[in-house]
Parts: structure tokens; sequence; C-alpha cells
């Protein structure tokens, strides 16, 4: 099932344009170990870059990867 942006957009309007890790985590209803487990084995590429210490992930083009296959 692919989705569109605006299907996306509508999705996670609720979140803001740069998420850190914990709300990934409650996005996507998964723990945050999880989350940090699929970023070092990087599934999170072209949607997340480390400032620091803290990973920022872009919500829509997250989304996109997720939901649309685009990961590995």
């Amino acid at each position: 099932m692919k989705l569109s942006k605006e299907e996306i957009q509508r999705a996670v309007a609720a979140y803001p344009p740069v998420m850190i890790t914990e709300q990934v985590a409650a996005l996507f209803q998964t723990p945050k170990k999880t989350i940090q487990e699929w970023s070092s084995q990087g599934r999170f590429k072209d949607c997340a870059v480390r400032r620091g210490r803290r990973l920022l992930f872009f919500r829509d083009k997250l989304v996109e990867v997720v939901f649309n296959g685009e990961w590995d």
C-alpha cells in the first residue's frame, strides 16, 4: 500500500516536522530501542541526520520511507 504525500501529512500532522527518537517511537508505537537499532542498521539513512548525540528525523520523509517500503 503506497501513501500519497497528502495522506502522509494528514496522518502525522500532530508531530513536528523534525523529530527526535522518542517522538518517532511514539509515532510508530515502537520501543525507543527498536528505533535506535533500525538506525544503526542504516534504515533511516535518507530521512535522519545525527547532530552530536541526537538523531533528528525528517517526519514526512521518514513516514514515506517506512510505509512505502523504501527501506531494506
